[in-house]
Formats: C-alpha cells, structure tokens, sequence
C-alpha cells in the first residue's frame, strides 16, 4: 500500500513537471543542456528556495516556482519560473521586482534585464533568467531562454487597472500594482499593517506624479466589490496612518492628514473606489 502511494506522488510531481512553462522535455538552444530536473516548490514553501523576498511572492499570490539550471561549457544559466493565480498578480510581482524597466530586443513579452539578468512576464507566468557564471556573451542564449520559456504560455485577459490612473502628470515607469501591504509600502510608506484591506480580490493601482515644484506626489487607487467596503477603508484610514501624520479634516466621504514636515494624505470615496493622494516635499539639488 505505501508503495502505491509513493509511485502516485511520484506521477503527480513528474505531471506538474511537464505540465510546466519552460520544461517541453528538450534543450533551448544547441549546446545547452539541463543540468539537472526542475525543482518545484509550491506556494508556501518559496522560502526553501529564495533567501529572502518570499513574502512578496506570495502576497501576490503565488502558486508555484519551478528552478531551471542549464549549461553549455563553462556558461550556466538558471530560470526561474513563478506561476502565479492572475495576469495582475503575475504583471505585479514583475513591476516590483523590474524597477525602471529596460527592455531587452528581441525577447517576445514585457521584459527588462541587463547583462546578466532578464525579467520577462506574459499572462498569469513571471521568469526570471540569471546568469550564474558572469560569462559577458550570454544576453542572446539568456533571450532565447527567454522566448522559449514562455513560448506555450497563453497572454490571458489584459491587465485593467492602470486605466483607473490619471495620465496628466504621470511618471512614466512608475505605474505599480500592490495587493497587500508589503507592496503598499514600496510605493509610499505612511501606512501600518493593512488598513486598506488589500488583498484577495482587493487590487490598487498607484503611480507617482510631478505635483509642482520641489513637490513629489503619489497617486493610489484601490478597488471595491461595493461602496460600503470602501467607506470602510476610508475609516480604517485614522488608525492605519502613521503616527506622524495628524487628521486635520474628516467629512462623511473623504479624509485629510498632515505630516509635521508639510507631507499631506488625502482619501476619498468615488462609487467602489477609494482614491488616495500623497505629496512629499523635499529639497532640489538645484
């Protein structure tokens, strides 16, 4: 009976092996060749691999990350698959984690990298490709990984939710998805715990914005499945605020707070949105 059990698992992991972006049973490229079978880790056990960052993974919402590592002579290359539950949490995850994107040519999805690292994202899947061996002359295998680990994944529905930002103002590149409150805190870091509610099937979508001189802002806005659960996270604003910032005006639809360096919040009620603004001043090099 226990051997019965035992060759079941077996079947199940080697199916979710197969059944993986990036794994079709062959080599990318001429000469390079797997070092080894895929490893897979599922949701919750990202740690086992990743040393530190994990968290964020899974905030998003992670459902897997399946290692690659490849060689061709003294090059090596590793892939890193994370299939994710949504196209948001999948574009999410690489938005964080790509920075200022600098895309590479040639590589046929959204991608950013650099000489020894290439991010790309399409659909619910992220990878990220990196050079262990700093050989200058791998970016042309690295985009060929890149191609054909994501050649079988599917693009999925469009990411709506940066049509929700204003575009006068905005900075480009900037644009970020948060769906808990460690990408919350990437993109302003005014909030405790998680007073928003993100999380599940809560998503924001923020951006920073040029307010004025010697005045940086930061646009958020988070959507609702109704109107009540937003005036909820508007209220839950007071006691998520750090301490630092003070009330200094609450109506029945929009909240208002001030830092002692001048930084305001503000939050408002719009249908099943709640739409917030944060400006920070600071001092120009000029």
């Amino acid at each position: 009976m226990k051997i019965g059990v035992a060759f079941l698992w077996t079947a199940i992991a080697i199916s979710c092996v197969l059944a993986t972006p990036g794994y079709s049973g062959g080599d990318f490229a001429a000469g390079w060749t797997a070092t080894q079978e895929p490893q897979v880790f599922n949701k919750g056990h990202l740690y086992d691999y990743i040393d530190g960052g994990a968290e964020m993974y899974e905030e998003f919402g992670v459902v897997q990350l399946t290692v690659h590592q490849y060689c061709k002579a003294q090059d090596e290359l590793e892939l890193l698959v994370y299939e994710m539950e949504s196209p948001e949490a999948a574009l999410g995850i690489y938005l964080m984690q790509a920075g200022t994107e600098r895309p590479i040519a040639g590589i046929k999805a959204r991608n950013s990298g650099s000489m020894s690292q290439i991010s790309a994202v399409r659909g619910k899947v992220y990878i990220q490709i990196t050079s262990l061996s700093g050989s200058p002359n791998e970016q042309s295998p690295m985009t060929d990984l890149a191609n054909w680990a994501l050649d079988s994944v599917p693009d999925g529905k469009p990411v709506s939710l940066f049509s929700l930002l204003p575009r006068d103002s905005l900075i480009l590149g900037s644009e970020r998805i948060v769906h808990g409150p460690l990408g919350l805190n990437q993109l302003v870091r005014i909030f405790n715990g998680n007073p928003l509610g993100l999380g599940g099937r809560v998503w924001g979508v923020g951006a920073k914005y040029r307010c004025g001189k010697d005045v940086m802002g930061v646009r958020l806005i988070v959507e609702y499945s109704d109107e009540r659960t937003a005036r909820t996270a508007l209220r839950n604003l007071e006691k998520g605020v750090d301490s630092s910032y003070s009330l200094v005006s609450t109506l029945a639809d929009q909240v208002e707070f001030k830092s002692a360096q001048g930084d305001t919040l503000s939050a408002r009620v719009e249908h099943n949105d709640l739409i917030l603004r944060h400006t920070s001043v600071y001092i120009s090099n000029k």
